[in-house]
Order: C-alpha cells, then structure tokens, then sequence
C-alpha cells in the first residue's frame, strides 16, 4: 500500500515537472531598450506565439505585431514581406529590423 502511494506521489511529480522548462523562444521575453535610440519593446507570449509591443514614449506607443518563433529566431510579417528577429545569446541582445536598419535592443534590467 505504501509502496503504491509512493510511486503514484513519484509518478505525479514527474509529470507536474516535465512541463517546466525553457520553451523555445523564451530569450526573447521581456523588456528591451535600443542601443542606439529611445525606442523600446515588450516581448511577451501569446500562446505558442509572442506579441511585440511598442513601449516607447509617444510616436507610436502601444502598437502591437504577432510573432512567431521559426529556425532560433522570431518571425515578424510586414506588408513588404517576413521579416526576423535574432537573439544574440553571448551579449543578451536582440537586433529588430527597423526603418534604419537592423538595431540592437539589450534587455531592460
């Protein structure tokens, strides 16, 4: 009877584990600041997929875009094609296609 409990108890915490962890595309979550202007983002999830959120003080504060996670980096569509977002891992940045080129953003601390 006890050894039953105990293996149902080891069985159950196995599988309350084994749904943590690092989903793909979760070094993208967060706030982010670009390195070069004023402008600023949110990433944050949406089901299996991510919403970037323009915070930057006015301009076009509060826009929103859908995302998606593809081949280690986000994939934004823009009415001129699919544009991506790569996550630089040794620097924490992420670098955004913009109307300048593409712009580091580092992680808002």
């Amino acid at each position: 009877m006890i050894r039953g409990s105990i293996v149902m108890l080891t069985a159950a915490a196995l599988l309350v584990l084994g749904g943590c962890g690092n989903k793909d595309g979760d070094e993208f979550v967060g706030k982010w600041h670009s390195t070069k202007t004023s402008q600023s983002v949110e990433i944050t999830r949406n089901d299996d997929g991510f919403i970037i959120a323009n915070t930057t003080g006015g301009g076009m504060k509060g826009a929103v875009i859908a995302a998606a996670y593809r081949n280690g980096a986000l994939e934004v569509n823009t009415g001129g094609g699919t544009e991506s977002i790569a996550y630089d891992r040794q620097h924490d940045l992420i670098v955004l296609p913009t109307m300048a080129g593409a712009t580091p953003f580092s992680r808002t601390k």
